[in-house]
């Protein structure tokens, strides 16, 4: 007892007496079990006895104790103290070795962090997310990459609690899967089928090279014809194909009837042999095709087993590598494996990403060349079209890649967070100023793009984002914490380079916002496709950040979140499995951000009086007036002059290690 009234009085005691007060004996695991009394010692007699030495282990136990408030403050309080203290010690040694050699600060460049900075992500916990569910034995994994899990993050933040994560329960399940497979697969007169496998080559052209044209259009007409000569892998490929041109000619999903293509996709499903020990070509790109289906109807998970499975296919079969002219001599088939690779690593790249996965091959174990038609002639060209389209994605998926590793990833970095941004974004300005000029996004041009060449833009839009967005929720961080100050004493306590990374992360988020909008007013946005679905969740959670931080525009950014949110409905309504997962994180967000500014203007009411309140809302809630979208493109956020002020700087950047003190952190990460 009188250990516990030191502790709610603030009376110092040993830290030994606090830990051994009441110890209840404890049992070793093996009398434990036996149901007999344990009598002690390292090994106890009993098990001395049994012979069983080597199994006497005692549990662990972890007490609760009753504390008070203050004893944890000063707890807190010193804890930041004895920080300080040693920040303040490294500054002065830092000093006194930069004083006493000048020369050696001459080469110090962007490799060598500040003391004060930090080398985590703000976004990321020392330990992964892992969530327990009733419907599993074995925690889920949380992947901080996720665009999903940014919104929680986003919304522990609004509300102050631990909140958890909203699971991924809206998809296919097995069992709707396995149903089909055992019926009877959808019979297709000619005609039919020749649109379906159109809309699916159609959907692929200029993104992926997974298929020949000229081969898969032979495959159809035997299929079509004599489907009994056709062998098992090519039925299982042009089923997948079905698939695919069945969701992407599809608006909505009939009342009553399963997602349109699911049907071929089970058959194709059960048809497909992921084990062979000689794996073929066939094999990957049914893996490949299956894949995309897969990711549309929102089964992530198997659309990364999918691809991963396509890539270690193509490992086993030297794909990796350049093939000898001596063993292989045909040049449509050299050129058609070299893309079949590299299509299968952009698609191993971009499952992982979503789902916050690990890529299944490092760059450093590729030494295949870039895809080329320069060794193809007249008709052969007509299969290996888009050259520079897909090497510009497969560079775009590398700097993607090395964006995750580099800003998300839990291995220890020499780097502060902000110097390791800044090298992403000059990574991906390189990447934006190499492309071809016809490849190019101009003000205003985007809608005269090619799909293909607008799809890259927005890739490349998201991974500007993914770079950015932990430094516009440490921005919002910054404003909540400014509560009650004026606007301009807020923007003084943040740095300029913080605002300006946040600064364009949100113009990166209009942009995706407007370009996704104008697709659908084009009538070019595909109800079930993934990525224009995910794009849309991406920039409308930023938007829905910048509608707190009482800026010019951030009106005009509350009213798109909320027509962004009214369409993501309308293609959840439409049958959209990922729109029904978006759907509930952005239901979630409005009423987090309904009761962040409900207890914002109770505070302002008590701190400044009704009239800063009545200004306050009239700039969030009731300002309806909004302005026309700036036509902007990616080249001309990353042009502009205080981004670029950025990017060129290799003076030390400002501590943003807001996260990684032990008295914030309760209110972002739930437990694990």
């Amino acid at each position: 007892m009188s250990s516990e009234q030191d502790v709610l009085t603030d009376r110092p005691i040993p830290v030994a007496q606090l830990v051994s007060s009441k110890l209840k004996p404890v049992a070793c695991r093996k009398c434990h079990a036996r149901k007999v009394k344990c009598p002690g010692g390292h090994p106890c007699r009993n098990c001395v006895q049994m012979s069983c030495q080597a199994e006497c282990v005692y549990p662990k136990r972890d007490r609760q104790i009753r504390i008070s408030q203050s004893y944890v403050e000063n707890l807190v309080r010193e804890n930041q103290e004895l920080r300080n203290y040693t920040r303040q010690n490294r500054r002065e040694a830092t000093a006194a070795q930069e004083s006493t050699n000048d020369a050696a600060e001459s080469e110090v460049g962007l490799d060598i962090p500040s003391p004060s900075e930090p080398s985590h992500n703000p976004v990321l916990e020392e330990k992964p997310w892992f969530l327990s569910t009733r419907s599993s034995e074995i925690p889920i994994l949380i992947g901080e990459v996720a665009d999903a899990a940014f919104a929680t993050r986003f919304r522990q933040l609004l509300t102050n609690q631990a909140l958890n994560h909203t699971l991924r329960t809206s998809y296919p399940d097995n069992n709707k899967i396995t149903e089909l497979a055992q019926a009877e697969c959808p019979s297709l007169n000619t005609s039919h089928a020749r649109f379906l496998i159109r809309v699916a080559l159609k959907s692929l052209d200029g993104s992926f090279h997974i298929v020949r044209k000229s081969r898969i259009w032979e495959l159809l007409e035997q299929y079509l014809q004599s489907p009994h000569t056709l062998d098992a892998s090519s039925r299982c490929k042009i089923l997948a194909l079905l698939a695919l041109g069945e969701l992407y000619s599809s608006s909505c999903q009939a009342q009553g009837t399963a997602t349109p293509g699911l049907a071929f996709f089970s058959h194709a499903s059960k048809t497909h042999d992921l084990l062979q020990e000689r794996p073929s070509i066939n094999t990957v790109e049914i893996s490949l095709l299956l894949c995309l289906y897969a990711l549309c109807i929102n089964r992530r998970h198997s659309a990364y087993f999918l691809a991963s499975s396509a890539v270690r296919h193509c490992l086993v079969m030297g794909l990796h590598f350049n093939l000898p002219d001596s063993h292989l001599d045909n040049p449509e088939t050299r050129e058609h494996l070299n893309r079949i690779w590299w299509s299968a690593y952009i698609i191993d790249h971009t499952t992982a990403s979503i789902s916050s996965q690990i890529a299944s091959v490092s760059d450093d174990d590729i030494f295949i060349d870039f895809p080329s038609s320069t060794r193809l002639t007249g008709t052969q060209q007509a299969d290996f079209q888009h050259t520079e389209l897909l090497i510009a994605r497969i560079h775009l998926a590398r700097v993607t890649r090395s964006i995750i590793k580099c800003l998300y990833g839990r291995a220890q970095e020499t780097k502060p967070f902000l110097r390791r941004v800044q090298h992403a974004l000059q990574n991906l300005k390189q990447w934006l100023q190499r492309l071809p000029p016809h490849l190019q996004m101009v003000s205003g041009s985007s809608l005269s793009k090619p799909i293909a060449v607008q799809s890259l833009h927005l890739a490349f839009n998201q991974s500007v984002i993914l770079a950015t967005r932990p430094v516009l929720l440490y921005m919002l961080r910054m404003h909540k914490e400014a509560s009650g100050n004026t606007p301009a004493t807020a923007e003084r306590m943040i740095s300029s380079s913080i605002q300006t990374l946040a600064e364009a992360c949100v113009r990166c988020g209009r942009h995706l916002y407007t370009t996704v909008v104008e697709s659908w007013i084009e009538g070019s946005f595909k109800t079930f496709d993934y990525f224009n679905t995910q794009y849309l969740f991406s920039s409308a959670t930023i938007l829905a950040i910048s509608s707190l931080l009482d800026r010019p525009d951030s009106s005009e950014d509350r009213e798109n979140f909320v027509f962004a949110s009214q369409l993501m409905e309308k293609l959840r309504d439409s049958g959209s499995f990922s729109a029904m997962e978006f759907c509930r994180h952005l239901e979630a967000i409005k009423q987090d951000i309904q009761g962040f500014l409900a207890r914002a203007s109770s505070l302002a009411d008590e701190e400044v009086g009704p009239s800063h309140t009545a200004t306050l809302e009239a700039s969030i809630l009731h300002d309806t007036t909004v302005q026309p979208v700036q036509s902007i493109t990616p080249g001309m956020v990353l042009a502009e002059p205080s981004l670029e002020a950025f990017l060129q700087s290799e003076q030390d950047l400002p501590d943003i290690d807001f996260l990684l003190e032990n008295a914030q952190l309760s209110g972002l990460y739930w437990p694990i």
